[in-house]
């Protein structure tokens, strides 16, 4: 089967093809809706398809920092392109988070979402990588996502394990 990931960023596409040999990319213009992370995944997975006309999945993740009430959410990127991970680490450092990836799947007759979610803190930012990797210490490890090499602890790798293991 053929399955397309509808992303315009190369590394989300990289962690994702790692899990999912063969698995193309496609860079789809969706306009995002505002709501909870469960509708933005499934309104931009149905009109990924409907635009590519193929199987094919997004996702969208959120970073849920207690001391934020649960904010930024699925607003992250946002959040992220108006502070930098420096500002973050400073504001936040020791604040427990939740980084939470939801995965719509969607073919011609079926619309699937998968969710996956890891715990942890904010850190002051320590290691190489993009997004929230650098401030985000998921519990159990003394490193953040930037520092570890190790995909398995990652919701976008849990979430692509939960879609291969269905696919099946």
């Amino acid at each position: 089967m053929n399955l397309v990931y509808a992303t315009s960023n190369q590394d989300k596409f990289r962690e994702a093809q790692e899990r999912l040999p063969g698995l193309q990319r496609e860079n789809v213009d969706i306009i995002e809706i505002q709501g909870s992370p469960r509708e933005i995944v499934a309104d931009k997975v149905t009109k990924a398809y409907n635009a590519i006309g193929e199987p094919c999945v997004v996702d969208d993740a959120s970073l849920m920092i207690e001391d934020l009430a649960g904010s930024p959410g699925p607003y992250v990127k946002d959040f992220l392109d108006g502070l930098s991970s420096e500002r973050i680490g400073a504001l936040f450092a020791g604040s427990r988070a939740k980084a939470v990836l939801f995965l719509g799947y969607s073919d011609a007759e079926t619309t699937k979402l998968f969710q996956s979610t890891v715990e942890g803190c904010i850190v002051s930012p320590r290691g190489e990588g993009w997004g929230y990797e650098p401030v985000f210490q998921p519990d159990g490890y003394e490193g953040t996502w930037a520092e570890l090499d190790v995909d398995d602890i990652k919701h976008r790798a849990r979430a692509i394990d939960k879609l291969r293991a269905w696919l099946r």
